[in-house]
């Protein structure tokens, strides 16, 4: 049974990797055996900490559980900052930030329930990407430029909006049009003052 949960483990840790690449998100693999996360994730220069686990323990909904050691010790933020969790036989990810679960042993996912706790982080990708601060140097000599590109994966076509250092992800061309132009504005306006 243990050799079946490792092998279940390291498929799971596989098809996480090639998730997180479709998702244009770099993975990286620590050499040490011996720390709380399985990988690092690079997206526009912020690294997360990434655990990741997988269930198919049906009572209820899918339990899994969220700590460690033979005495069941909560992760912590600390420690890592996200959980991205598998359910086998449904072939669904959760991302799920640690610091949501406030110190719990063990959830337990709903994925054809809407009212699930965890509902909000069923494939939702998009929760690793850090927050971005949209800064504009004042007065600059630069034209205003940036582009929208357009990317396809697995979960459909999204768009994504490079202006100089800035990167954004949108789920339609019309919110990313929208935004650029927004970014356009603000340079020129701070352009002209």
């Amino acid at each position: 049974m243990t050799q079946y949960l490792r092998q279940r483990g390291d498929v799971a840790e596989l098809k996480f990797v090639v998730r997180a690449i479709e998702n244009n998100l770099q993975v990286s693999k620590p050499l040490m055996g011996f720390l709380h996360y399985d990988y690092i994730v690079d997206c526009f220069g912020e690294l997360a900490r990434v655990q990741v686990k997988a269930t198919s323990r049906y009572e209820y909904g899918y339990k899994v559980a969220v700590s460690y050691g033979a005495t069941k010790i909560p992760y912590s933020p600390n420690e890592i900052d996200y959980f991205a969790i598998y359910i086998v036989p449904e072939k669904i990810w959760y991302l799920i930030p640690v610091d949501v679960l406030g110190g719990t042993q063990n959830i337990t996912l709903q994925p054809d329930s809407e009212n699930c706790k965890f509902s909000k982080y069923k494939e939702n990708w998009n929760i690793i990407l850090p927050p971005r601060k949209y800064i504009i140097p004042k007065r600059s000599k630069r034209k205003a430029m940036g582009a929208v590109y357009e990317t396809t994966s697995k979960s459909g076509v999204r768009y994504r909006v490079k202006y100089r250092n800035i990167y954004r992800r949108f789920q339609n061309r019309k919110e990313a049009e929208a935004f650029l132009e927004d970014l356009r504005k603000k340079a020129a306006e701070d352009y002209e003052d």
